[in-house]
């Protein structure tokens, strides 16, 4: 642990980062009034406790320092942040970076959860980047390999080709997984949605798919009444082994919590795959699809109307993107970065974004 002392001794020696545990400091806190200054500040947390790098704190101070980490916990728990419940003490011209777990149900630990009290907990200049964690299907949720079979989600390997739907050509095809993006058994609260055929597929937070009534992906989750009614994609085999498209519509949707893990797959290229048969888009990637209009009938880009964006807006060559997003030339392939000039030309998305993605991702990716 951590002590007071040591932290002093770190800060003289002109420590430029410094890692404490959210329990360290709530030590050190308690042994003397502590002032850091230029300081990159890691902040590990425990669940146990409320806040982060501020958490409980009644005194000290913070200037000019980047503190990144910390994590809001499914329980509601506000684990991540800057300030915490602070009281006294004063932070400024800062910046705080935090990871914020969108089922949570508190946000105390967040640098600017309550801006209108920002003042009165002695934040000053200070700016904060919150990540957001977008889980998607629970565990038990059946994906289609590339040769029809369907595997539970949680058995994938990374290794296997998807069965896909390939928008610039409107067929079925096959993709490599990128990654697999995942999150832990607890408790979450689990959107089921209930389809006209007797599919029911469980969603963590949301998850995409293809709304035919709106002719595109759309975002499901516990707001997804609201499309009760329309119709969405659902893939099925005919009595030849040939596999087809058919439409389902959703009737039902059931909020709960449920003890359950969470899985994200993602697929080379085409980013979609299919879920209990429905034909999804991972959570957390909204702008990196629906860039272009589809034909309606063919399920395929509308060529015309795509060359005319490409015509306006332009494409990005990988040089281009890096410079704004530094990815390798892999990842700008898999996520179509060509494209992403046009999604950023329409307004769909922003480099902001693109940065944070590419950060939330680091760790698969590289």
């Amino acid at each position: 642990m951590l002590t007071g002392k040591q932290l002093k001794e770190k800060i003289l020696q002109g420590s430029d980062s410094i890692t404490i545990s959210i329990l360290d400091w709530n030590q050190i806190v308690k042994e003397l009034n502590v002032t850091l200054l230029n300081c990159n500040i890691t902040c590990r947390v425990s669940k146990s406790v409320v806040g982060a790098i501020t958490g409980y704190m009644s005194s000290g101070s913070i200037y000019q320092c980047e503190v990144k980490g910390g994590v809001y916990d499914s329980s509601g728990f506000s684990l991540g942040g800057m300030v915490g419940w602070h009281h006294n003490g004063l932070i400024h011209d800062s910046k705080c970076e935090t990871k914020l777990k969108v089922n949570s149900t508190e946000n105390y630990g967040e640098l600017i959860a309550f801006p209108e009290k920002a003042a009165s907990y002695g934040v000053q200049n200070c700016e904060t980047n919150v990540t957001i964690d977008k889980p998607c299907v629970a565990a038990g949720t059946h994906i289609t390999l590339a040769d029809g079979r369907q595997v539970p989600v949680e058995t994938l390997t990374g290794n296997e080709m998807l069965l896909v739907w390939n928008l610039e050509t409107g067929s079925f095809d096959a993709a490599p997984i990128l990654f697999i993006d995942s999150d832990p058994w607890q408790s979450y609260k689990v959107i089921d949605l209930a389809f006209s055929d007797g599919t029911s597929v469980k969603v963590i937070y949301e998850h995409g798919f293809w709304d035919y009534d709106l002719n595109e992906y759309i975002y499901l989750n516990d707001d997804a009444a609201q499309y009760i009614g329309h119709w969405f994609n659902k893939q099925r085999t005919d009595g030849n082994g040939n596999f087809m498209s058919q439409r389902v519509q959703l009737t039902g949707v059931t909020v709960r919590n449920e003890y359950t893990a969470s899985y994200s797959p993602v697929t080379y290229g085409h980013l979609c795959y299919y879920v209990n048969g429905m034909l999804s888009m991972p959570g957390g990637i909204e702008g990196m699809f629906n860039i272009f209009e589809v034909d309606a009938e063919t399920m395929r880009y509308d060529e015309e109307k795509m060359q005319a964006e490409i015509e306006k807006y332009g494409l990005f060559t990988y040089e281009e993107f890096a410079e704004l997003v530094p990815v390798t030339q892999e990842v700008f392939e898999a996520f179509n970065g060509e494209y992403l000039k046009v999604a950023i030309g329409k307004g769909l998305i922003d480099c902001e974004t693109l940065n944070r993605l590419a950060e939330r991702y680091a760790e698969y990716l590289n």
